[in-house]
């Protein structure tokens, strides 16, 4: 049996807080944006050095999604289309 449920927590608290977790653990945070004209995704990588560009990030008008992955991953971009980027584990 498994359960849902929300937390809400700012975004600066959550990487404040979990920040020294997420290393521990070799874990990776990842914001999805989406190009509203064309289409393109791009990801920005949470690290302490851009950690104010992350944050930002998440208040962009193209922001898609946030999600953490235990393994970088490696967008391969094919130039014919744009917006089917594969995300490579």
């Amino acid at each position: 049996m498994s359960q849902y449920f929300w937390i809400a927590i700012p975004a600066e608290l959550f990487f404040q807080y979990c920040g020294e977790t997420m290393e521990k653990h070799r874990a990776h945070a990842y914001i999805e944006t989406i190009n509203r004209g064309s289409g393109k995704r791009n990801y920005v990588k949470y690290n302490k050095e851009n950690q104010s560009a992350f944050l930002e990030s998440f208040s962009s008008a193209d922001y898609y999604g946030f999600f953490c992955l235990p393994i970088p991953f490696q967008i391969r971009r094919q130039s014919q289309a744009p917006v089917s980027s594969t995300i490579r584990l």
